[in-house]
């Protein structure tokens, strides 16, 4: 490549960087407060910061060394926060979607169909708000991304160095999740099916293969990094479980898998819609209505089976029709509602983008880096099936792929349609991420105007992100057993706490404060800080 082209891609990856910048300068996303899971992660962070140790929760199920190191990287000037964690995060989701940029380019995607591309990942709803937390997925994707970039550099340039730099991002990316172990599987087996004699060498199938020997050691290496907790045996979705759940679900794979087929044409369909309908007419229509009619008809063989369909936008996803972010799913007395039918009609559309998607991928097969990317959404989504990962968020592992696969030799030639979808999506994104940071906001302060009255935090059932934060991640607020294991309600206990911070009142529960707050979509609320004089206050 020429230094114009490379000046060319850098000032590229630019023009992305600044467009990351306006939902920050828009939403100011970097709450100083917990998301979902990622209080987990962050507390890596903060014990390194207190202690010098690196330790991980024991409902943590990686040692997540990486994703640790450069949480704390971004807490040096300021120490800790998760203001601080957020921002690294986001940062990684701008080398995310430079990887992706790179990725198309190298294909040989044009200019515009590769910016488009990149936009539809970027703005893409669950990627969109996980970009400002200090969740896995993100970072994780960043290194997945960039790893299959170095491969797909290696096997077009036959360059020994593109290769080592992928086995390396690979390691990144089995430190933040031990899923990453398909990346050298698809390594080995892109090199050994797809690229002749230089391909099996074997010096260069051991390049592939170490970050095989890398996440082993990660996994013997756990023990040593947990910090106790409680009885993991006891601990609904601990890694203990979760292992015997893997084990005792072997059977039950093969039907697992047709069951997962509906949901990512129903999530990627989605993310996919604004490429899709772009390129509908470069590509055969009777293939796309065959793939469409068959999954279809599999969707509607489960339902009329009593099985049950995994709908996008259902109520317990990510990216829900009531909100985005699944912050007040987690708070108490949450229930769940059906799906409205036309959600059918979602569904069906997705399924025929998501058709297109596949039939464009498939006529690119020919080209190895196509085949490499091919074999990575293959083994991903086998792997999370196997894992029983039967949720949108985990499916961003395969979206980059999807994008790349279509892509090359394709033009948008319905590019005005193509816009006005990815707008759609980014006013999705922005408002639905408006009111999940809205709604977060108001939850901490009904903890704050806790913590002001002297309430004692643990006799606080709040949710499952604060009461892991506050309770879980810090045993000094938690009530504890007569093992010192910690009981926090709604993860190691099922204990009704003296004060529940939710979103509507509850018989026999007198209202200590309500605060309000608004949406964008849908009407607003209130959430409600409510005490229970007939529990006693913890000893």
């Amino acid at each position: 490549m020429t230094n114009h082209g490379r000046r060319t891609l850098l000032r590229d990856c630019g023009f992305i960087a600044l467009a990351s910048c306006l939902p920050v300068l828009i939403l100011r996303p970097f709450q100083n407060v917990p998301f979902v899971d990622d209080w987990m992660y962050a507390w890596s962070v903060e014990n390194l910061f207190d202690t010098g140790r690196l330790q991980v929760l024991d409902y943590a199920s990686n040692i997540n060394l990486v994703h640790a190191l450069w949480g704390a990287l971004f807490c040096l000037p300021f120490g800790f926060s998760f203001t601080a964690l957020r921002i690294s995060t986001w940062v990684l989701s701008i080398v995310c979607l430079c990887g992706l940029y790179l990725t198309l380019r190298e294909l040989g995607v044009p200019r515009r169909e590769s910016f488009t591309g990149t936009a539809t990942l970027g703005l893409f709803p669950v990627y969109f708000l996980l970009s400002f937390t200090f969740m896995t997925d993100v970072p994780f994707l960043a290194a997945v991304v960039w790893s299959m970039l170095c491969l797909i550099k290696a096997v077009n340039r036959r360059n020994d160095n593109w290769l080592l730099a992928g086995a390396a991002v690979a390691c990144v990316a089995i430190s933040i999740r031990t899923v990453g172990i398909i990346l050298p599987a698809v390594f080995v087996v892109t090199l050994v099916l797809h690229c002749e004699s230089w391909g099996r060498d074997w010096k260069r199938l051991l390049i592939a293969a170490a970050p095989c020997a890398f996440g082993l050691a990660m996994v013997l290496a756990y023990p040593s990094f947990v910090a106790h907790r409680a009885d993991m045996a006891t601990v609904s979705g601990s890694p203990v479980l979760r292992k015997a759940d893997f084990i005792r679900g072997l059977p039950y794979v093969p039907a697992l898998y047709v069951m997962h087929i509906g949901l990512i044409a129903g999530t990627l369909g989605l993310a996919l819609l604004p490429l899709a309908v772009g390129i509908w007419k470069t590509v055969a229509a009777s293939r796309v209505l065959r793939i469409a009619v068959m999954m279809s008809l599999l969707l509607l063989v489960q339902a009329a089976s009593g099985v049950g369909v995994f709908h996008p936008l259902r109520q317990d996803a990510f990216w829900s029709l009531h909100e985005l972010g699944v912050a007040s799913r987690f708070a108490p007395h949450q229930t769940m509602v059906a799906p409205p039918d036309w959600i059918w009609g979602v569904h069906i559309v997705a399924v025929v983008a998501f058709s297109v998607a596949l039939t464009a991928a498939a006529v690119n097969g020919a080209a190895v880096a196509v085949k490499a990317l091919a074999w990575q959404a293959a083994g991903s989504f086998t792997l999370l099936t196997m894992l029983w990962a039967l949720y949108d968020r985990y499916l961003l592992l395969v979206l980059p792929g999807m994008i790349a696969m279509m892509l090359p030799n394709r033009r948008l030639v319905w590019f005005p349609a193509t816009v006005v979808l990815l707008a759609l999506l980014a006013a999705f994104s922005f408002a639905g991420s408006r009111d999940h940071l809205a709604y977060q906001s108001t939850v901490w302060q009904a903890v704050d105007l806790l913590k002001e009255k002297g309430l004692p935090i643990r006799d606080l059932d709040a949710g499952y992100g604060v009461n892991g934060w506050l309770q879980y991640a810090h045993p000094a607020q938690a009530r504890l057993d007569e093992k010192g294991d910690v009981i926090v309600t709604g993860l190691t206990s099922q204990e009704p706490a003296r004060y529940q911070i939710t979103n509507q009142p509850q018989p026999g529960a007198s209202v200590v404060a309500s605060l309000p707050f608004s949406r964008w979509l849908g009407a607003g609320g209130s959430v409600y800080v409510l005490e229970y004089p007939d529990i006693p206050l913890s000893e």
